[in-house]
Parts: C-alpha cells; structure tokens; sequence
C-alpha cells in the first residue's frame, strides 16, 4: 500500500510540475491609437485574433468566458469571436491608450453583444416576430442620446469654365472624421459622362445630350485635402459643391432624377425608409446647363442655405438647398431662377439624424434623437412615445399590452399612450438591431419569448445564437470597422510568471505544447493541436464540464497512465520487468513530448525517478 501511495503521491507531483505554467494566466498589450484629431464616446473597436486557436491550445477556456479587456484595471465589455476581439471605451482626439487583454479570470456568465462601430445585427422578418398590439422590445446596454439634428456645418464649390477632363472639385475648408460629405458635379460637353471618384459611392447618375449630372457621398476621415479629383470622358465644363453634414445616421436616400428642358430645378417627391422617426435633413439640389448667366432667386418653399456655382455663360450649374423637417415624405417644390436653365437634372435627398436602436421599417422602432430615446409603432396611424435621458446604461423596454403602447427606463413606465386599435404593421422587413453595447436583448411577442440574445460562448463567424431557441431566429452580425485614423494592435501573449516567445501585433506565438505556451526550453519543433486526434473530442467534453483548459485535460490524461506505469513498477519485484515497465514509461513520456503534450524536460525528471524506484527496490532495508 506505501508503494501506490507513493507512487501515487509522485503521479500528483508530476502532474504540478507540468501543469503550473500551463495552469498560468497570459496577458498581452492592447494599444489603442487615434491619429486623426477625433475623438469617440463609447465607440466599438476590434482587432483581428485567431480565438478559435486559442481557446483549441489552452490559451483561454473553451467558451473564452475567462477572458477580460482591462482599461486601468477595470474591465470593458467585450466580446470574443472566432477571428477578432470586440470591445467597446471612450477613446480622446489625437490619444493613445494602453489596454491589456487577459486570460484565467473567473469565467463570465455571458458576453456582451458588440458589432463594432458601425456593426449591427439582421434577424430575418418571420411570423412568429410580428409585434402586433402585444409584446415587449427590451435590451440593457449602452444608450448614446447625445445625437443631435443633422445639420450642414461646411461647403465648398468651385467650377471648371475651361474644358478639362480632370476636375479639381473643392471640398470644405475643415472637415471632421465621421462627418458626411455629399457631392453634387455637373459637367456640359458634347457627349460627356462622369465617372464615380475614388473613395466616393454614387447615390445616382444621369446624363442627356450634351450635359450629365450626378451625386456622391462619403464618410469622412478626417485626414482629406483640399481638393478632389474627378474626371471626365471627354473634355468638359463643370460645376460642383460639396456638403459636410455632421450628426446624421446611416447612408442617403435619393429619389429619382427630375430631367427638365427650359426649366426651373424641381426635385421629385422621396418617401424614407425610415418614417418619421426623428428629425430628417432633406435637401433638393441640381446641376444644370444654361445659354445664359443665371442665379437662384429663391429656393422651394421652406427650404434655405441655398448654394449656387455658375461657370459663365453657356456653361454649367449646381444648386442645393436644405430642410429639417419631421416627416415620411417630401417634395420641396422648385426653384425660382432668374432665368430657365436649358437642361436641368433635380434630386430631393433626405439624410436621417434620429439613431436607431431596434428596428423594423414601417412597423416599429427605438431610436434616439436630440436627448430622447422614443418608440414609434406604424400601423394605420404611427404611435410616438419618448423619454429624456442623458447617455448611459439602461434597461430599455418597449411594450404594448393591447389597450397602452409605453417605454420603460430600468423597470419604471417614462410614458405611454393609447394604443386605440393601432397594432404594428404586418411587412416582409428584416429586424435591424445597432447596438454599442448589450449585455442582452430579448424579443417577446403575445406573452412568449421568441429571442434572447447574450452570448455565452466564442461567437463563430456572423451568427448571434438565440439562446432561447439555438438555431431559431439566430441573427446575422455584419461587423462594423475602426474609425478612419483609429488603430488597435494586440502584442505577444505574456504569462503571469514568464515570457513567452514574443509574436507581432495579434499573431500569438505557436505554442510549445497544446497545454498552452508554458515557455519551457528544448520543446519539439514540430507540433501539432492534437484537434485530429481520435481522443480529442473526450479531451474537449470533460474540458467543457469542468471548465479546465483543453490543455490541463491532456497534461492529466497522460500523467494518469504515467502514474499506472509508477504503480505497477513499484509493485512489480522482479528487477527485469521494473527495467521493462521504466522503458514503456520513458517511451510514453517520448511520445508525449513528441505530441506536444509534456516539455523536454519531463524526460529526466522520469528518468531519475525510475532509475531512483529501480534502486530502491534493490537496496536493503536496515531495521
């Protein structure tokens, strides 16, 4: 009995020598850079991670749970996905802030639902998910009311009365990152057309004999010249300006072009895609052609800021003119110029400013705008409720309970109306979801839960899992981005008690051993996951029930039978078979090594404790 207990008892000690590196917790350098002079509250930020091999070898649990992203010692909500890291913080102009990413904490109950900046999440319109007049909307995370009206903080124009092929359109003298800028070019030629600038996407196009006009947009970096290029097909006259419009959401919407002859500009009717859900920026604008000098002598009705860029006689125009007004649609109506422009293409475009949380076009949603968060329900009539609260973390809840449509703040009713037989409409539109952070959004209709969204495992590639219901009504994540000038850099993995092999930004070393990188010298070069061999699935069930790393269940597994081989050695009292038994175990300690299991070193430590067995059973005992 001495002997197994003492076998035993070296078993144990091998396993700690083994196992104390790999059982270690890792950390590694977080850095955060903006560069461009921007500066964000709560932005969702990334950078690119192999997770899934991470939590494969060791490095982290299964679920990734034991996981943290530290600024100053305080976690950040985070979110850990197959091949990136998520996490969200408050990020100062021209700043750079160092965070640490860690392992071997105590494990989370769940993540928090992070897209990054400009990320969001689609489920797919489905009966079950119609609100009609009974159900509840409610997440907990970050609310961001600080947005206010969309409004043109800065424009430029500029002209072309030579006939070139590239056009140097001016652009504002101060442009801010994230704020959006909308350009209008018109260029008269013989058969001229006009292609889409770098950088730029095209909300539309048309041209006619002699004369094309169209209109671009982009999101600003922050870090633009003075100048843009665009160019022609054949040398041509232009004129163009370019908007910068701060505090809007999302991308244009345009309605289709008004082609005018001897007319005065007037841009047709355009219905939003998203209601009347806050205040919309609307603008009309055109580019035209004329045989005379020419003016604006009014802009349609309402509508002020007006733009105007001749380039002489017989040449080209642009115009704009904007609104802010809360509506579904508008036709501003046209302008009056001082004279009729021989060929005119006219657009009303609408730019939203409300910032929408949970969404349904035309049916539903939370958004925020100027300090309020509000609910809109559309059906028949549209339904409005709101509440005004300063940014922060909230449990938001919206709800009808077929008599009264309300929004609650952290389980209190802010306000609520009548819902006087309007029940949300019944349409084919996906459910959009923004959010900067959730720690969970559930979806309840007719007293039933249909979705709950709070991950509590490493999120494989887009999908969000319903954990009410795997695999039904999951969502699908289209990431966001860093903001232009932003950049996130993840260095080498650190132990807590020694170095380990330093990688470059966020590729992690190959570890040493699938336990984990435990930093110990002389491990074989050529080693693998062990995720082919046959018994890995074993070794990742008892992982996930027990929560031990993959890497601490292979190290055990095979200290186990190691500890069997100690065993039978000692009890066996013929020397030629504990030479035998010695042999076997130095040759599984070989093959583990091999495997990446155990270290280099293990190999001696064996030896002399079987060659110590061998001659202890040999020696005699003085009494």
């Amino acid at each position: 009995m001495k002997r197994i207990i003492f076998s035993l008892l070296l078993g144990i000690l091998l396993t700690a020598i083994i196992a104390v590196p790999v059982i270690a917790g890792y950390y590694a350098d977080l850095t955060v850079t903006e560069a461009n002079g921007n500066a964000y509250t709560q932005v969702g930020l990334q950078e690119s991670v192999d997770i899934d091999y991470l939590a494969d070898n060791g490095y982290i649990s299964s679920t990734g749970l034991d996981t943290r992203v530290n600024s100053a010692g305080t976690a950040i909500p985070h979110l850990m996905v197959d091949d990136r890291i998520l996490f969200v913080m408050d990020l100062a102009a021209y700043e750079t802030n160092n965070l640490q990413f860690t392992t071997d904490n105590v494990a989370l109950s769940d993540y928090y639902v992070v897209t990054g900046d400009g990320g969001y999440v689609t489920v797919a319109d489905t009966a079950n998910l119609e609100l009609g007049n009974d159900f509840e909307v409610e997440f907990d995370g970050y609310v961001d009311t600080s947005n206010t009206d969309p409004a043109v903080v800065d424009s430029a124009t500029s002209k072309k009365s030579t006939q070139v092929s590239s056009h140097d359109v001016s652009l504002p003298s101060t442009i801010e990152g994230g704020n959006l800028l909308l350009m209008v070019f018109g260029a008269y030629a013989a058969s001229v057309d006009i292609a889409t600038p770098s950088g730029w996407t095209q909300l539309d196009h048309h041209y006619a004999t002699s004369f094309a006009g169209a209109v671009y947009y982009r999101v600003a970096t922050g870090a633009e010249g003075s100048t843009e290029t665009v160019t022609t097909d054949e040398n041509a006259y232009s004129a163009h300006q370019v908007l910068e419009i701060a505090d809007y959401y999302g991308v244009p919407e345009i309605s289709s072009v008004t082609d005018d002859t001897g007319a005065h500009p007037n841009s047709a009717s355009l219905s939003i895609s998203w209601g009347a859900a806050g205040e919309t920026l609307w603008l009309s604008v055109f580019a035209g052609r004329d045989g005379t000098s020419n003016s604006i002598s009014s802009a349609p009705s309402n509508y002020g800021d007006d733009l105007l860029k001749g380039s002489g006689a017989g040449y080209a125009f642009s115009g704009s003119a904007t609104r802010l007004y809360e509506a579904a649609s508008e036709n501003p109506g046209a302008f009056t110029m001082s004279s009729t422009l021989d060929k005119v293409f006219s657009w009303t475009i609408g730019i939203r400013g409300s910032v929408p949380l949970a969404e349904k076009e035309e049916s539903f949603s939370i958004y925020t705008d100027d300090g309020d968060i509000h609910g809109m329900l559309v059906g028949g009539s549209t339904l409005a409720i709101s509440t005004t609260q300063s940014s922060g973390e909230y449990v938001v809840n919206v709800w009808a309970d077929t008599s009264n449509f309300g929004i609650d703040i952290d389980a209190l009713t802010e306000d609520s109306t009548a819902l006087g037989g309007v029940s949300a409409a019944d349409n084919v539109n996906d459910w959009i979801l923004t959010p900067i952070y959730w720690s969970y959004y559930t979806h309840t209709t007719s007293s039933t839960l249909r979705i709950d969204y709070d991950p509590d495992s490493i999120i494989s590639g887009t999908t969000l899992p319903n954990e009410d219901d795997p695999g039904t009504y999951d969502g699908t994540i289209t990431w966001g981005s860093n903001p232009g000038g932003v950049t996130v850099s993840l260095g080498g993995l650190i132990s807590d008690e020694q170095l380990f092999p330093a990688g470059s930004g966020a590729d992690f070393p190959e570890p040493q051993d699938i336990a984990g990188p435990s930093g110990q010298p002389g491990m074989t070069s050529d080693v693998g996951t062990l995720t082919t061999n046959p018994l890995y699935p074993v070794v990742s069930m008892i992982s996930d029930t027990t929560s031990l790393p993959v890497g601490i269940v292979w190290v055990m597994g095979a200290t186990f039978i190691l500890a069997l081989l100690f065993v039978w050695m000692i009890g066996d009292q013929q020397m030629m078979h504990q030479m035998f038994i010695g042999l076997a175990g130095g040759g599984w300690v070989a093959f583990c090594w091999h495997l990446g299991i155990y270290p280099f070193w293990v190999i001696f430590i064996y030896a002399v404790l079987a060659i110590a067995i061998v001659i202890g059973e040999r020696s005699p005992t003085i009494s």
